[in-house]
């Protein structure tokens, strides 16, 4: 059984939880080279031009200060991401955060390049993606992958509250070992839960994640087809569509061919 735990909750590197994937995805965006410059580095002028054009409309509303722009203001962010095949809540939502950070450097944009992956509640995990169940504690899987601590805590709290209570105290011992256990093993099974809800749970793929988020923001972003990919890295291009597809997938994002009505962005 212990062995099954272990495999369970393999404390695995914490740059394979959804947060962090997010976080090489968005580094992947800002580090894009979308036009054909060869050498170009992010020091010799590389241009993002998918945060230039969040820099465009998108930031010059939040300069209007009026709370009654924040519909046209979302409006305006999701007709970016739409462009740029990246149309995702998490994604919205953090552009709508990053935006007002954006506004104190209206000028700058070589400093806003630098903020664009910056943590904000847009693609970080919620404290509640890490609560098992309502009511619950939450458990701090990336600080303690390990879960035999929480659940330990848990059975010590259900058990104080036996001994505390006046009735419950009084069943026989037989009885309240047998809730303790049912607790413990509902405890382990909520961060079963919470551990396949915020983890990489592909070993096959988790030893290539920071590559195919690459290969993920080349095909979606910059619109390079499966088999120009699978050209330029000499790999399988079945490879590449499952290596991309189930990296979008872990994104929240649909592979831009297959978006129904998804418009053509101008590239001009």
């Amino acid at each position: 059984m212990a062995n099954r735990r272990a495999e369970n909750y393999e404390p695995s590197d914490s740059r394979f939880t959804i947060t962090n994937i997010r976080k090489l995805f968005l580094d992947a965006i800002r580090d894009r080279e979308l036009h054909d410059r060869e050498g170009a580095t992010p020091k010799r002028g590389r241009i993002c031009r998918v945060i230039a054009d969040l820099h465009g409309e998108p930031l010059s509303l939040i300069h209007k200060g009026d709370c009654r722009n924040q519909i046209t203001l979302r409006r305006s962010v999701e007709i970016w991401a739409e462009k740029w095949h990246i149309k995702t809540d998490w994604i919205v939502t953090h552009a709508m955060n990053l935006l007002p950070l954006w506004s104190l450097y209206p000028h700058d944009f070589k400093t806003n390049v630098e903020l664009w992956p910056v943590l904000s509640d847009g693609w970080s995990l919620k404290l509640e993606d890490l609560r098992p169940a309502e009511g619950w504690p939450i458990w701090h899987i990336d600080n303690e992958p390990n879960p035999d601590p929480y659940v330990a805590g848990i059975v010590n709290s259900a058990q104080i509250t036996i001994e505390q209570h006046p009735i419950l105290r009084t069943v026989n011992a037989k009885y309240r070992k047998a809730f303790l256990d049912g607790v413990k093993d509902k405890a382990t099974e909520l961060c079963k839960e919470v551990a396949d809800r915020v983890r990489w749970n592909l070993p096959k793929e988790k030893r290539n994640i920071e590559r195919n988020v690459c290969w993920a923001t080349a095909y979606q972003i910059a619109e390079i087809p499966y088999n120009a990919i699978a050209e330029a890295k000499q790999v399988d291009p079945k490879s590449i569509r499952e290596a991309v597809n189930n990296t979008l997938e872990l994104l929240d994002l649909v592979p831009r061919e297959t978006r129904p009505g998804a418009p053509k962005k101008n590239k001009g």
